[in-house]
């Protein structure tokens, strides 16, 4: 009779022991959005209640519960070991760590006597319809080239993204499709806009709608050409060749790019040089005579011909300057030693002398001394020690005009 009597009450105090759950928050949530949950339990009789257990989805972190309770791997445990009789409130959040989909269960309630739970379920998604947008494109073109724009929509989101629109609005017109996603799925789209020309540019703005959200970015193109400019100065060199005189013909071309790509520079007679924007440079050649005629042609990096300029043969007037007229007329005739040692010399004795006169005259000596040896340079009757060296007939020169 007293083991009937026990049940008994064990089986009152489960009949009167309720225990429910709430979650409010819409279905679909995004990434660190939270859902509220509210577990009551309620009792009109005094009940022992041992602990709360509640399962915590994969994709939530229980946070904001009472102190009482503490989150145990996939769950949350709240410990009371006190008699309810009436109604005792358990409120936390689930915040959404990640992406993805699930259900929300039921709790259970440990009693003395027994566990109750309730048939609680419910579906959630984390990770509203979004949409990411991505555009792929030259940022330089060459006259002539395709203008070329590569679109990229993927949906990063655990729902499908349908009805929406794609815009895309250009120099050269505009370009309209209507597309759906599906959670996870990407769609590339390639549009020829038209063609680079020589100049100027062309920009795009890319535009897609869906639901009540859109989201924009845009795109330009620059078109860029080579524009070298080349010209071509013609001197006489006066070189000893032999125990005589002879005069070289110097050609020098002069080369600069103007434009905004790189330009290769080739001349029919030989050698080919490339120049990026905004560089020089200076080609010098010897010949014995005359300066041939020449062609020099410039083409862009795909070998396309951007322009030739064409020069014709010439033979310039054989004139000596005033160092080859010193070197013929009074330097020949003194070793370039001999000449060094008087102008050390006279430089010597200009520092050892007080009397200004005849410290000038020594400094006098010195200059002419220093001009006769300058005059046998310039007709390389000797030549100085050079990593370089000196250029000879046929030889070319190159380097860098100052910007």
């Amino acid at each position: 009779m007293r083991q009937f009597l026990l049940a008994l009450l064990i089986l009152s105090s489960a009949w009167a022991l309720e225990l429910t759950k709430q979650v409010s928050g819409p279905e679909l949530i995004d990434v660190n959005e939270s859902l509220r949950v509210t577990v009551t339990i309620s009792s009109e009789t005094p009940v022992l209640v041992q602990k709360l257990e509640d399962d915590v989805p994969a994709h939530f972190a229980a946070v904001g519960y009472p102190s009482a309770c503490t989150e145990e791997e996939n769950r949350l445990v709240c410990s009371f070991g006190q008699e309810v009789q009436g109604v005792l409130t358990v409120k936390y959040a689930l915040r959404a760590l990640g992406t993805g989909y699930g259900i929300i269960g039921s709790p259970r309630l440990y009693y003395d006597g027994g566990v109750k739970t309730v048939g609680f379920f419910r579906q959630y998604f984390i990770g509203k319809p979004r949409v990411q947008l991505e555009l792929e494109g030259a940022e330089a073109l060459l006259p002539g080239e395709n203008i070329t724009l590569t679109v990229k929509v993927s949906n990063p989101g655990t729902r499908e993204v349908s009805g929406a629109r794609l815009t895309v609005n250009h120099t050269y017109g505009q370009v309209e499709e209507e597309f759906s996603l599906n959670p996870g799925e990407e769609i590339i789209r390639r549009y020829l806009l038209g063609q680079a020309g020589k100049r100027g540019g062309a920009r795009a703005t890319v535009e897609v709608r869906w639901g009540n959200s859109s989201l924009q970015k845009g795109w330009e193109v620059v078109f860029i050409a080579p524009e070298v400019q080349v010209r071509r100065e013609i001197g006489v060199r006066w070189k000893v060749s032999g125990g005589e005189l002879v005069p070289l013909v110097r050609v020098t071309y002069i080369m600069k790019n103007n434009g905004t790509a790189a330009g290769n520079v080739s001349f029919l007679s030989g050698g080919s040089y490339s120049l990026v924007p905004g560089e020089s440079r200076r080609i010098v050649m010897e010949y014995g005579g005359k300066a041939p005629a020449e062609k020099v042609t410039v083409r862009d990096s795909r070998g396309v011909v951007y322009g030739t300029f064409s020069f014709e043969e010439r033979v310039p007037e054989m004139k000596k300057d005033f160092f080859t007229l010193l070197y013929e007329y009074v330097a020949y005739s003194f070793s370039p030693l001999m000449l060094a040692l008087v102008a050390a010399g006279a430089l010597y004795f200009a520092s050892k002398f007080h009397n200004p006169n005849v410290k000038a005259g020594f400094l006098l000596l010195a200059l002419v001394a220093g001009l006769l040896i300058y005059s046998q340079y310039r007709v390389g009757a000797f030549s100085l020690p050079s990593l370089a060296g000196r250029p000879s007939i046929g030889s070319i020169l190159n380097a860098s005009l100052p910007r």
